[in-house]
């Protein structure tokens, strides 16, 4: 894209498709493999978005007074601390709890990029740019399935979470540095 507003917050959405992909099929199958019954797995997802719905009015809120620019990176550096952590907690538990933490910072991003996305461009430019940014959400979501799943063929379900987190701590270099 010719337009770097536009690109930044393309490359945002397409790293949080690499949280949900995470957190929808790779932490059920680590789940699984650790003795979950696939009811306590659902009931554990619930819970892990909870803070997406319950904190995006508050979110919203604070980006009017506050703007966007700040809260993407906050939510980008919550969620990378959070998956880092996974690949060195000890406990299943902690995984869990690490998960839900860093859903907390993906509840900062969701509802701002796409939000973000319109507010940094005209209407004409918005019409012409859309698809390519919303081409872009589905490829990411491939990508990441393609490329976790070839991560955990040679490794494992934490290396898998940290190179999440490093996607993520690539994102809030990458934030920094392109407002």
């Amino acid at each position: 894209l010719k337009e770097k507003k536009i690109l930044s917050i393309t490359i945002f959405d397409m790293t949080l498709a690499c949280f949900f992909g995470i957190l929808f099929i790779f932490v059920p199958l680590y789940l699984t493999e650790q003795g979950f019954a696939s009811g306590t797995i659902g009931l554990i997802i619930f819970i892990t978005m909870l803070p997406l719905i319950l904190l995006e009015i508050t979110i919203g809120k604070m980006a009017d007074n506050h703007g966007t620019h700040k809260l993407l990176i906050i939510g980008a550096l919550i969620t990378t601390v959070a998956l880092i952590a996974t690949y060195v907690a000890t406990s299943v538990w902690h995984v869990i709890i690490f998960f839900i933490i860093g859903a907390v910072g993906v509840a900062f991003l969701e509802p701002l990029i796409e939000v973000s996305f319109f507010k940094r461009t005209t209407k004409q430019k918005a019409q012409e740019y859309y698809p390519l940014y919303r081409t872009g959400k589905e490829v990411s979501r491939l990508l990441v399935q393609f490329g976790f799943g070839a991560i955990l063929t040679v490794a494992g379900f934490k290396e898998v979470f940290l190179v999440g987190g490093m996607i993520f701590a690539a994102l809030v270099l990458f934030k920094i540095r392109h407002p």
